[in-house]
C-alpha cells in the first residue's frame, strides 16, 4: 500500500468518491480516522499497466477537483 497526500482543500472521501466514478477504487484516509484525512491509500495488486491507467485517471480527477477547491 501507499499513502498519498492530497492537495489542501480536497477532502479524501470526495476524492475517493469521484475516482470511484471513474472506475478506480481507493481508500480515503478519513475511513481510518481523523488523522488520515488529507490522504488516500492505493494498493499495487494489479498489473503495472492498470496502475498507470488508474494514476492517469486520478490525475484527471484531481485536476477537476482542484479547480473547485
Amino acid at each position: 500500500y501507499l499513502w498519498i497526500p492530497l492537495p489542501e482543500g480536497i477532502p479524501s472521501a470526495t476524492f475517493a468518491d469521484a475516482l470511484m466514478e471513474e472506475g478506480v477504487v481507493t481508500l480515503p484516509g478519513s475511513a481510518l480516522g481523523a488523522g488520515g484525512e488529507g490522504f488516500f491509500r492505493v494498493s499495487f495488486i494489479t498489473s503495472p499497466e492498470r496502475i498507470a491507467e488508474a494514476a492517469r485517471r486520478a490525475g484527471q480527477v484531481l485536476s477537476k477537483l482542484a479547480v473547485h477547491a
